[in-house]
């Protein structure tokens, strides 16, 4: 109570103390940072995001474009500290390296996407003179289009944009069929832009906040629509049976040689009782999934257990799709490793197979590895693997199917390409256990429920150790598995005949006119200043 009874001038100093650039600059960091990892898996509090870049945007008022990038980039730099920490379990625990290598990695990473907020904190000094209204838009499409480039500079790292918070407000995010995930960040950018300007400004009444309302009425209007879209009765499709296999082989077993046999055995037993459930179920088609490699040999390359593998799939009689390391002729004097998804058929005989493109760098590759021999490779139990070439279509199960592998599904334009080539159903296959018992395997979920959302499909996902799962066209959880164990599960899934929406067949238009409009401001603002001082 003694803070409550403090006198009125020592409440003066108080308040003078936090307007003090010194003291209230770090708190605005502090805060834009905490409240924008708060918004994303885990703990999901998706309203905080809608004023996480609030305090950042008062912050910089008044300082020159270098200060205020160098504020942005710390701001954003705390947000993915606080965001991504599994990186270093991830590289300690799994990576079998030093405690400072996975910790200093968590922060060159979190430092570099700290960038991109550096940027736009820097742009939203740049058009500071700009009319409310029109500065507030540009710092949405400014944010847009640095998430944009964030998805596609240096092989892309789009992980947990800032429109992914709001998978919670399903109805709001049904617009993502035209915009892509893409479209919720510019609104969520644009709604703090508002306020920001609204908390600033000395106008009185409606001037003050005029720029906060469109943003606002705009979200109010999108979820609008989108609760009717989802009221709507689903269109007629066919049904596809589906069973997910969930293995939850530990990581340290995965590769040795001498638990094959019992990886093997324990994928054989949960899909004997997958198959099972699949005969209880209604006229359609049917299919049992598999997570990423979750064999553990290489298949067509390691003949016995090839054979093995498909005898049992003929005595199951029932399609199976599961990720497999694969092998392909020697190129310049050594094989071609690749990390691929097969279609065994009912029959046992081998359908299409799909090559992961999108590798994951010191994962699966090492990017500049000529430049620099000394880098290695995280994940040595496999050797480099190359990319894939072509988006496979899976047609063996009934209905098409889209593959992707684990980290491919965090790419926005690589899911809509499956759906814009002919796939009715995405499929991803992961294997988390690289994250352990962190936020990530929430965080990486969520993203692959966007993907439903933008291409207007199911998407069902089988996961090493979770979390596994079925989500429909409109982005709902019809059902995920737990962490760290095993898990079966059979789900009957309507599959639209007339599959992909707009953004399935036009791509990131919404995110190149943005980023069209933003240099366009950048450019304008920069000539006017030049103007100015000459």
């Amino acid at each position: 109570m003694g803070f409550l009874n403090r006198s009125p001038e020592t409440a003066g100093r108080l308040r003078l103390r936090l307007q003090d650039p010194r003291v209230h600059r770090p708190l605005a960091v502090l805060s834009s940072g905490l409240l924008l990892a708060a918004s994303f898996p885990r703990p999901s509090l998706a309203p905080l995001a809608w004023i996480a870049l609030v305090p950042v945007l008062l912050a910089v008022r008044g300082l020159t474009a270098r200060r205020a990038f160098f504020v942005g980039w710390t701001a954003g730099t705390a947000a993915f500290i606080f965001t991504i920490p599994w990186i270093v379990a991830t590289i300690v625990e799994y990576g079998h390296l030093p405690l400072p290598v996975g910790i200093g990695a968590w922060l060159l990473l979190s430092a570099y996407v700290g960038l991109f907020t550096g940027a736009w904190a820097a742009f939203a000094r740049m058009v500071e003179p700009y009319p409310a209204v029109l500065r507030t838009l540009g710092l949405a499409a400014a944010w847009t289009a640095l998430e944009y480039l964030r998805t596609h500079l240096f092989t892309g790292f789009p992980w947990m944009l800032i429109g992914y918070s709001q998978l919670p407000f399903l109805p709001l995010i049904q617009f993502t069929a035209f915009t892509g995930v893409y479209g919720v960040s510019f609104l969520v950018a644009w709604g703090n832009a508002g306020l920001a300007s609204a908390f600033a400004s000395s106008e009185d009444g409606w001037k003050r906040i005029s720029a906060a309302v469109p943003p606002l009425l705009a979200a109010a209007v999108l979820s609008l629509h989108g609760a009717w879209e989802m009221s709507r009765p689903a269109p007629d499709g066919d049904a596809l049976h589906v069973a997910i296999v969930q293995g939850n082989i530990d990581q340290s077993k995965k590769w040795d040689p001498r638990h094959q046999r019992e990886v093997f055995e324990t994928y054989q037993r949960l899909t004997l009782q997958a198959a099972e459930r699949l005969r209880e179920a209604p006229q359609g088609f049917r299919i049992v999934l598999w997570p990423e490699t979750a064999t553990p040999f290489y298949f067509d390359y390691d003949i016995a257990w090839t054979g093995e593998l498909r005898d049992f799939q003929t005595a199951l009689g029932v399609p199976l799709l599961f990720g497999t390391p694969t092998v392909d002729p020697a190129v310049a004097g050594r094989p071609v490793l690749h990390n691929s998804v097969i279609l065994l058929s009912a029959d046992g005989s081998a359908g299409p197979r799909y090559d992961k493109m999108h590798l994951v760098p010191y994962g699966e590759y090492v990017p500049l590895k000529p430049l620099f021999p000394f880098l290695e490779k995280m994940v040595t139990a496999i050797g480099d693997f190359g990319e894939g070439r072509e988006f496979t279509i899976m047609r063996g199960a009934g209905v098409p199917l889209g593959t992707l592998i684990c980290y491919e599904v965090i790419f926005p334009d690589q899911a809509r390409r499956f759906v814009a080539a002919g796939a009715r159903v995405l499929v991803t296959v992961t294997n988390d256990a690289w994250f352990g018992r962190t936020g990530a395997p929430y965080q990486h979920f969520a993203m692959a429920a966007f993907r439903a959302v933008e291409n207007g499909v199911p998407l069902i996902r089988a996961a090493n150790t979770g979390i596994s799962g079925v989500v429909d066209a409109r982005g709902r959880a019809l059902r995920s598995g737990p962490l760290f164990e095993p898990w079966v599960h059979a789900q009957t899934v309507i599959v639209p005949k007339n599959a992909g929406t707009f953004y399935s067949r036009h791509g990131d238009l919404f995110a190149q006119a943005a980023s069209a409009v933003a240099l366009a401001m950048m450019i304008a603002a920069w000539r006017r200043k030049e103007r100015r001082l000459s």
